[in-house]
């Protein structure tokens, strides 16, 4: 199992998940600044703290998907599914974002900065779920078989099929 454990630290994979980790925080960044920008403009309109962050989250969920999806993690196939996926893991970090909200503001907490604070902690523990839940089909090389250090372990080549 050693030769498992190995593969997925690889040079390549680590690289990978940098890149990776990178523009999901840039995906991120521009969905939660269009979230925060939703959020407070309802705000100065009058809107509950709640309604105004759910509508923001919500606006902001669409922009985040098409993102990663297409350039992120460069899914090609199980849009619908992914989909599904994706506002399921977002339900819950929308729960988990009214929750915080909610903690803050009844703590006495400014609703702008107790909702600046808790979508930077909503946005991080979201990758994990985002890259190993929602994109758990990978794109070849994406993590999907460890480099082996046995050659016992290399994947077999496929026969030519001579339709190319």
């Amino acid at each position: 199992m050693l030769w498992l454990w190995h593969g997925y630290f690889s040079v390549e994979n680590m690289k990978l998940f940098f890149r990776q980790f990178s523009g999901f925080l840039v995906a991120g960044g521009a969905a939660t600044a269009f979230n925060f920008a939703i959020f407070a403009f309802l705000l100065w309109l009058g809107c509950g703290h709640l309604v105004a962050s759910a509508i923001g989250y919500v606006t902001g969920i669409a922009i985040s998907f098409a993102i990663n999806r297409r350039f992120v993690f460069q899914a090609r196939t199980g849009r619908v599914s992914q989909l599904l996926r994706y506002i399921a893991t977002y339900l819950l970090a929308l729960l988990m974002q009214l929750g915080l909200l909610s903690l803050g503001v009844q703590a006495g907490g400014d609703p702008l900065v107790v909702n600046a604070i808790a979508l930077l902690i909503v946005v991080s523990v979201t990758y994990f779920a985002v890259r190993f839940m929602v994109f758990r089909a990978p794109p070849a090389g994406d993590f999907a078989e460890p480099v082996a250090s046995n050659p016992s372990h290399s994947p077999k080549p496929q026969a030519d099929r001579g339709d190319q």
